[in-house]
């Protein structure tokens, strides 16, 4: 469930992270206050914290901190329900951490960037064992931790000045809740079944990343959109799809044009330089 020796994710030579160079820690104070924040373009990754489950599984190479730094701003978290905790998982796989780790470390950098935001999707992961709580129940008692100003609890998308140093929780399951939103109100993209890394299966998948960000262009800018770069397949493990998709997308956001309204963007292992050229895509190019 480790690392696996030979995996071109561990090797330097075509590691999509070794670029540590990119810091973008602040990104966001140069927003308007007044910008919707589904009017923005945000870097995201999907499976945040899927460090381990070799190379089948394995999404991320950065911790969930150094994620922040480099400019992510949306996060993939999913949980499984053990005993009452919540425990990250990636199917099967514990990734070596639980969600108060998560939140832990996101206040802890919000506190320290206290113009950034975080979206934050929560997600039942595999099978709940040795329950007395509701996942819902879970997931509150854990954010009742936390001053409740430190979480969006209105009813649409906020503004970026509404939601500096907080968090918006994106519901991906059922029950009720005092914060964050419902992950059905975002209009979402996720062809995750890639299939090979034949050619074909690329374009087809790439298409439909396209296709998304162009929608979100166009579409109603009270709508936030999400588009995933993400997938897996027979021999196409989530780093090789990565490498291909990643590469296209670059090119696609070198497209001249100033700003750019592209929602976010989940990717797995993406490079310093691309994440810098999705933030750029917010403000007026020269």
């Amino acid at each position: 469930m480790g690392t696996c020796i030979g995996c071109p994710c561990h090797e330097n030579g075509g590691n999509p992270t070794s670029d540590r160079s990119g810091d973008l820690s602040n990104w966001m104070s140069a927003l308007s206050d007044d910008i919707s924040t589904t009017n923005l373009a945000l870097p995201g990754t999907h499976e945040s914290m899927c460090l381990y489950g070799g190379c089948i599984l394995q999404c991320q190479k950065w911790s969930l901190t150094r994620q922040y730094e480099a400019g992510i701003r949306f996060v993939d978290i999913r949980c499984r329900h053990i005993d009452n905790e919540l425990l990250i998982y990636h199917s099967s796989v514990y990734q070596n951490a639980n969600f108060d780790n998560v939140l832990d470390d996101t206040f802890t950098f919000l506190d320290a960037h206290s113009q950034e935001a975080v979206f934050m999707r929560v997600r039942a992961e595999y099978l709940p064992e040795h329950n007395t709580k509701l996942f819902p129940e879970a997931v509150q008692m854990l954010v009742d931790r936390y001053p409740s100003e430190k979480f969006w609890s209105g009813q649409e998308f906020p503004n970026m000045g509404d939601v500096r140093g907080k968090v918006v929780v994106l519901r991906d399951y059922l029950g009720p809740a005092t914060f964050g939103l419902p992950y059905t109100y975002l209009d979402i993209e996720d062809m995750y079944d890639v299939g090979t890394l034949l050619p074909k299966d690329i374009d087809r998948k790439w298409g439909s990343v396209r296709r998304h960000l162009e929608k979100a262009l166009q579409g109603p800018r009270t709508t936030m959109y999400l588009t995933y770069c993400s997938g897996t397949g027979v021999l196409a493990w989530p780093f090789t799809v990565a490498h291909k998709i990643n590469k296209r997308l670059g090119v696609f956001l070198d497209t001249p044009s100033g700003k750019r309204r592209l929602g976010i963007i989940a990717m797995d292992f993406p490079r310093s330089k691309l994440i810098g050229k999705i933030t750029d895509s917010n403000f007026e190019v020269v």
